[in-house]
């Protein structure tokens, strides 16, 4: 290559400009400057090789001996420092020898020979790099083990330790960080300038000197010469240089430079003496020149545009102290985008509509001061990562004493320039983070973290115990869930396994001493009790904490994240937050202006998202089209073409997250789980992944699913007739797309998923925002307009605007300011209601608001303490509780079953709600170990410890005997046992009757298939019997039901004791009466010596010697009475037309009764608290349809005070087809002549009025699931119901009641014959004597109360043992 003209061709250094010197080298290509330069280069580089050569003939001992080569050696066998250091010292040099030998070659080559292309120097610059690289990596693990040796008894060691290896784990490679360099420098162009001037000045003196020694070199000798050359070595220079700029670069980003002085006058002076002259310089050149540089600058122009458009994050990490101070005090612009907005409201001053509140200058100067503190946290953290530095670090007290430090190298500080000039948004939350910790926090939050931890372990073992109580599941066929019982995406999972790694290794390591404790950063005291320490590390000067990722950040922290983050977006900071309240705050002060930054008030969006924000109701994904997406078009069949069709249907949605733990949560949930008219709900835990509640199907025999989301049909044909295709449904593929879809995340998983989507396809979607906006405004329990900001007061309270900017900032300590909590309450803030353009007065749009009403429903549905933080579940009493588990399996393959005494809890005062299924064991030996330690709590072996109870009447043999005679299918009969023994002479007269009428009587034997499928379906039966009982009572609202019913339960079983006593063989007696064999079922003798108790007490004479005090005895006082609370059984067929005058007065129709605005208020709050015990008793439950068969109101009877529900169900009765064998029930008046007609036939007649017992609302009588439409209603809200149990409303109830009591006495006729008259839930026994009374009695009580075991008798109602003339005296509404 030759010079042009004879100008140097070589670049300059600084510029990488072509010099414009006349060449005067030997070979004609360098002026004198440059070929100096050139020499010294190449001088530099071969004498560093020799160096090199000599270096690895000569390595230390440690590495000479070792047969591992450098780049696998992990230097684990050294435990000396002295030979750490000898073979750190041995890296260290080689490494800046080969660091220096690249640098020089490359530059040596570029500035020199760039045209020249030369291959065997590009592959010896290769191997070089190799070489260097695995130098680097060889330093930085033999640093990481001198860490490990000095300072592994360091409590913050194993921290440290954690973050280097996350750091070594997502490290780039050296290829691109050379390019991320390169990109840093052109994005900091402008800083880089002045660098570049600073670099020509000193190329232009060193060219200065070379002019003036020229003259003296060419006097000294050539020996002289070449030691005075190989003085200057120009690769030094270019270190030097490229190491200040990695500093001035830190300490830009670290605001540690003045940005008054953009530029130093002394270098702009140097700068325009070290431009070249160009007058000498060819036209061409220059021209040249001048295009490179007007390329430049476009290419610098046409880039700068792309990046602006792109809006690139690192940009906000390049302001300087006055850009970040012009921008907070002047405000940024902001556009809310679509949607609807309202200005001038107390949350968006008008002054604010389009841009930020500018920030004063004494707080501009206090967060400047902030950020600058939490940029220098921020660089320590960073050092934390790099372990070549983490010893540097520690012994320095400051960054300028850090940076001024000669030991650190250029490939470090580039690392850290780096990281800096575009670190993580987590690195920034953690430095933040750090400038707010104080002493006492590590302290005083360790109760919290163990509160967390056992909250975490509460749910996982509730998520067990969930889990056990539905293991029967898996052993029933043919039921299949409509969607998946639990479901978690990726994201949950990993926040679910994601741990503090040093906690994780210290809990591992801790695990083989004490498995049993949680270990953390602390000392484990000699009782097991937990200190906490706090855990830190200084550097350069500040400390940094190991928690500050696990800990919410305080509001300042976020505002100085927000302003050094000024691109991120609040969606960012979400999901770096830890918990509920950490993001509720965020969300709120950014709904109020609270940060300067326009991006983080752009959360709030539009007023509709605003308002449901507000109320702690989170939105993430929406589809609002349906009204517009839906249609359908069908031809007929009269023109020339077949019919036709094609349908589409879509159904509007909302995804969004609300608060775990929370009672707001618990009554939002409950409310909108019973809108089935409205909508439809999908409730999933976070936390575990468990769905807690899904939707009910439609209401209806099809049992057609209710998730779906978009369905079409098309074809020839009727529409009617076709199938519809589900295009879209809500189960684990639609959760999928959401989380794909959505736009941000949390970091937490403490919340709720609720998806909720409209039960009408081609709704407007107000329609599916109101309700959810109304819902909100009762789970907050709002009583007016007010209310509605009550879920911000904590945050308001500590907010004040400045009345000339609007802008919204902390109240400080001891200023007397007013908060905003203050002007919102106050007189001078009003509210506009958009569709009316007026002022909205207290007395309006009350329907909305908490009334009276709702407050009466909450008590019933939420009786837990008002401060209780219980999870949500879903309403699932005992009834529903049993259909979602089925049976148990294990307890009827085992014989072990729980308490068949429905009443045990009730009597120790507990609610049956709350009892949940005992759990069977899981071995056959574990089973008769529980039945040994808990005999006498195992009421299903009544027949057994009966006659353990108080049984001195009999010896143990005799005992045994009976329980062979009701359990053991091979043996005799109870006489023959006797006789066998010989004991029946030693019986009174009545046991040796007793036993002697079981002689001969065998119980007749079935096939062992038949055997097996009836001992199932009686065990079902049993298993059924016990949760509809619960249900039943649960749902008796008659005036002291629950009393009432344990006085009835304890006079039983204290005459059941008694008997057992006195004539345990009664029973035997009382089963051969009605041909009932004791080992039909191992309750056959408790069902007939409870029915024997419950008739003992009214007949004294079998009873002489046992005193009794119950209100139940006096039955002539209750005879002449009537509760005046009491509920008429009347149907709607029987009712008169008077009782509905007032519904038929609001003039509402048939049908569908969707008048709710029109009906009196006083219904709703007279209802509503019905409604909710039936409901959570489980006698109701949600109807998922919109056109209910029936309307509920409040009404009074003529005999009652208190008004009650009512279903009107009128429309519907000439719809009903009575079946034949179905008839009418007697009168009063019937029931009296044909005991009058008995009573003339036998002279010494006694009767017995039984009643079964039933609820003021309902009978004891299931409905099939497919016929439960026919027996909805909407309430006054609209909400819709269904009865499981026939409701006494329904047309021809009693008919369907005295049908079913005719069929449960049939088996028996051939006893009873004509002795009993049955009249709906009434029964007229009738008896010649008090001894035959007592038989018939207890045989129809019996009849009635055995298996299925549902039926029971309400001794309450009942009138035992007595004559026609008491029958005739007492009031009639008794034999109704």
């Amino acid at each position: 290559m030759t010079g042009y003209d004879g100008q140097c061709s070589a670049l300059n250094v600084s510029d990488l400009r072509r010099c414009g010197e006349t060449a005067t080298s030997l070979n004609g290509l360098f002026c004198a400057f440059h070929s100096k330069q050139c020499q010294g280069l190449y001088r530099g580089y071969k004498n560093r090789n020799a160096q090199l050569e000599e270096l690895n003939k000569n390595p230390p001992r440690y590495i000479a001996k070792s047969a591992t080569a450098i780049a696998n050696q992990t230097f684990s066998d050294i435990d000396s420092e002295n030979v750490l250091h000898e073979v750190f010292d041995y890296l260290l040099k080689k490494h800046a020898l080969l660091d220096r030998v690249i640098r020089a070659r490359k530059l040596h080559h570029s500035r020199f020979f760039s045209l020249n292309l030369d291959y065997g120097h590009q592959h010896y610059l290769d191997t070089l790099s190799n070489q260097n690289f695995i130098v680097l990596k060889a330093m930085e693990r033999l640093g990481r083990r001198t860490a490990e040796i000095l300072h592994k008894k360091r409590k913050w060691f194993r921290w440290v330790r954690e973050c280097q290896d996350t750091e070594d784990a997502h490290r780039d490679s050296e290829k691109k960080k050379v390019k991320q360099e390169a990109a840093m420098f052109k994005r900091h162009q402008k800083d880089m300038e002045m660098r570049q001037n600073e670099l020509k000045a000193k190329e232009y003196a060193r060219r200065q000197e070379t002019d003036l020694e020229t003259a003296f070199l060419e006097r000294m000798s050539l020996k002289e010469l070449e030691e005075k050359e190989a003085v200057w070595d120009p690769i030094e220079d270019v270190m030097e240089d490229e190491r200040g700029t990695y500093l001035d670069l830190i300490k830009h980003f670290l605001f540690m430079t003045d940005d008054s002085q953009s530029q130093n006058p002394t270098t702009l002076a140097l700068s325009d003496t070290a431009t070249p002259d160009r007058k000498n310089q060819p036209q061409s050149d220059a021209l040249a020149d001048r295009n490179k540089s007007s390329k430049s600058k476009k290419s610098i122009k046409k880039g700068g545009a792309q990046e602006s458009g792109k809006v690139l994050p690192d940009k906000s990490l390049q302001e300087d102290r006055s850009q970040i101070c012009q921008r907070l005090k002047d405000g940024a612009s902001i556009n809310y985008g679509e949607g609807s907005h309202i200005l001038g409201t107390v949350d968006t001053p008008i002054m604010l509509k389009d841009k930020t509140a500018p920030l004063p200058d004494e707080d501009i100067d206090r967060l400047l001061g902030e950020v600058t503190e939490v940029k220098l946290l921020l660089f320590c953290r960073m050092l934390l990562s790099h372990s070549s530095l983490t010893k540097h670090a520690i012994d320095a007290d400051s960054v300028q004493e850090f940076l001024d430090n000669k030991d650190i190298t250029d490939a470090d500080l580039r690392d850290i320039c780096l990281k800096m000039e575009k670190p993580g948004l987590q690195e920034i939350r953690d430095a933040c983070a750090d400038l707010g910790r104080r002493e006492e926090e590590g302290e005083a939050n360790n109760g919290a973290d163990f509160a967390e931890e056992s909250e975490i372990n509460s749910a996982d073992e509730s998520e067990k115990n969930y889990e056990r109580n539905h293991r029967a599941n898996k052993l029933i066929k043919g039921r299949k869930r409509r969607m998946a019982k639990a479901w978690s995406s990726e994201r949950e999972k990993a926040i679910m396994q994601k741990e503090d790694p040093v906690t994780s290794s210290m809990r591992n390591d801790a695990g083989k001493e004490a498995k049993s404790t949680f270990i953390d950063f602390g000392e484990i005291g000699e009782e097991g009790n937990f200190r906490s320490k706090k855990v830190r590390v200084k550097i350069c000067g500040k400390y940094i904490y190991n928690y500050a990722s696990e800990r919410a950040v305080s509001r300042s922290g976020w505002l100085q994240f927000s302003i050094i983050a000024k691109d991120s977006e609040l969606r960012d900071a979400i999901h770096l937050c830890r918990h509920w309240d950490e993001f509720w705050e965020l969300s709120i002060l950014a709904a109020w202006q609270y940060f300067p930054t326009a991006n983080w008030l752009l959360w709030k969006g539009d007023r509709p998202r605003q308002q449901l924000l507000q109320m702690g109701f989170i939105p993430y994904f929406q589809f609002e089209g349906a009204a517009n997406a839906t249609h359908s078009r069908q031809t007929g069949s009269r023109g020339q073409h077949r019919r036709a069709h094609a349908i589409i249907e879509y159904r509007n949605f909302m995804c969004g997250h609300i608060r775990r733990n929370d009672p707001i949560s618990r009554r939002f949930l409950q409310y909108i789980s019973m809108q089935t008219h409205k909508v439809a709900v999908l409730v999933r835990d976070a936390k575990t992944g468990r769905i807690v509640y899904e939707p009910p199907p439609l209401a209806g025999p099809d049992n057609e699913s209710n998730t779906w989301l978009t369905r079409e049909k098309s074809g020839l044909g009727r529409a009617s007739k076709n199938e519809w295709n589900i295009l879209n449904e809500v189960g684990p593929k639609f959760f999928t797309q959401m989380e794909e879809h959505r736009g941000w995340h949390f970091g937490f998983n403490d919340h709720y998923d609720v998806y909720i989507w409209d039960l009408v396809p081609g709704e407007i979607f107000q329609t599916l925002y109101n309700t959810i906006h109304d819902l909100l405004i009762k789970a907050h329990r709002a009583c007016n307009l007010h209310d509605l900001f009550k879920p911000c007061e904590p945050i308001l309270k500590s907010l004040t605007r400045d009345p000339i900017t609007c802008r919204t900032r902390d109240i400080r300590p001891g200023e007397n300011v007013q908060s905003l909590w203050h002007l919102v309450m106050s007189g001078t803030t009003y509210f506009v209601d958009r569709s009316q353009g007026n002022l909205v007065a207290d007395n309006q749009h009350e329907e909305i608001f908490y009334q009276e009403a709702d407050a009466l429903e909450d008590t019933i549905l939420f009786p837990e303490h008002p401060g209780s933080k219980a999870l949500y579940k879903a309403n699932r009493p005992a009834l529903e509780r049993f259909a979602k588990s089925g049976p148990d399996f294990e307890r009827f393959l085992f014989d072990w079953s729980t308490t068949d005494d429905e009443f045990s809890n009730e009597e120790e005062g507990e609610d049956w709600d709350e009892e949940e299924p005992q759990q069977a064991p899981k071995d056959q030996y574990s089973t008769r170990l529980l039945r040994k330690d808990t005999h006498a709590n195992d009421s299903d072996e009544n027949s057994e410890r009966s006659l353990d109870d108080n049984s001195s009447a009999i010896s143990v043999a005799d005992k045994l005997m009976m329980k062979r005679a009701m359990t053991d299918d091979d043996s005799p009969d109870l006489a023959s046992f006797f006789e066998g023994e010989g004991r029946l002479s030693d019986l009174s007269e009545e046991a040796r009757q007793d036993i002697l009428a079981t002689k001969g009587w065998k119980n007749p034997r079935l096939p062992i298939i038949t055997s097996i499928h009836e001992t199932f379906t009686k065990f079902m039966d049993r298993e059924k019997s016990k949760a509809f009982k619960r249900a039943w009572h649960n749902g008796d609202l008659s005036p002291g039901a629950s009393t009432h019913w344990k006085e009835t339960r304890h006079l039983i079983k204290t005459v059941y004791r008694y008997n057992q006593a006195r004539t345990p063989f009664k029973a035997f007696a009382d089963l051969r009466l009605v041909d009932v064999h004791p080992q039909r079922h191992r309750r056959t003798y408790t069902d007939m010596a409870e029915a024997r108790a419950a008739m003992t007490p009214f007949f004294p004479s079998n009873c002489p010697d046992l005193e009794l005090d119950s209100p139940l005895l006096d039955q002539f006082t209750r005879s002449q009475q009537l509760s005046p609370q009491t509920r008429s059984h009347a149907s709607n067929k029987y009712r008169l037309k008077e009782f509905w005058h007032e519904l038929d007065a609001l003039g509402l129709g048939g049908g569908f009764k969707a008048g709710g605005d029109k009906m009196p208020k006083w219904w709703d709050t007279a209802t509503r608290p019905i409604i909710a015990r039936l409901y959570k008793a489980g006698i109701l439950d949600n109807a998922v349809m919109n056109n209910p068969q029936g309307q509920a109101i409040a009404a009074k009877e003529h005999s009652r005070e208190d008004a009650d529900l009512y279903i009107d169900y009128r429309d519907h009765i000439k719809d009903i087809h009575i079946p034949p064998d179905m008839e009418e029930c007697p009168s009063p008046e019937s029931i009296l002549n044909t005991a009058r007609t008995f009573a003339a036939n036998n002279p010494t007649a006694r009767f017995a009025l039984l009643r079964l017992w039933s609820a003021p609302h309902f009978y004891p009588l299931m409905i099939g699931h497919s016929q439960r439409v026919w027996n909805s209603f909407a309430d006054p809200l609209g909400r819709c119901w269904e009865w499981k149990f026939i409701p006494k409303d329904m047309p021809y109830s009693e008919w369907s009641m005295h049908h079913n009591s005719k069929q449960r006495l049939q088996p028996f006729r051939w006893l009873l014959r004509d002795r009993v008259v049955v009249s709906r839930n009434l029964f007229l026994v009738m008896a010649d004597g008090e001894g035959e009374l007592l038989k018939l009695a207890t045989a129809v009580t019996f009849a009635l109360q055995t298996e299925p075991w549902r039926l029971e008798v309400d001794l309450g109602d009942c009138f035992v043992n007595v004559d026609l003339g008491f029958l005739e005296g007492m009031r009639r509404e008794w034999l109704e």
